[in-house]
Formats: C-alpha cells, structure tokens, sequence
C-alpha cells in the first residue's frame, strides 16, 4: 500500500511540474507572437515609407494568416 501511496505522489508531482511547464510555453508563445506583429507593424511601415500608402496594404494579409 505504501508504495502504491508514493507511486500517486510521485505522478501527483509530475502532474504538477508538467502544469506549470505548460504555462511557462503558453507564456513564451504569447510573447513571441507579439514579438511577430512589431515586426510586421514595422515592416508595414517601411513599406509604406517606401512605396507609398497603397502597396502597405499586402503586410496586412501575412499579419492575419501569422496571428492564426
């Protein structure tokens, strides 16, 4: 019985370790997707400072298939 009591902790605990990795990816995922879209607000910038407001419009399309 105890060895079936701290085979339960154990996987107890590495339920536990394995929540809170999955919370630190959820939190390193989200940062570089916001990290992505300055990116492509700058680059939507620069192509608009470049080549004027019309062309700026394409950038807009590769943000929304990014963000999904």
């Amino acid at each position: 019985m105890e060895e079936l009591t701290a085979t339960v902790r154990q996987n107890a605990e590495h339920a536990r370790e394995a929540n809170a990795l999955a919370g630190q990816a959820l939190e390193t995922t989200s940062r570089g997707a916001g990290v992505v879209d300055d990116v492509v607000d700058k680059m939507r910038v620069i192509d608009r400072e470049q080549f004027g407001q019309d062309r700026g419009n394409h950038l807009g399309h590769r943000r929304h298939c990014v963000s999904d």
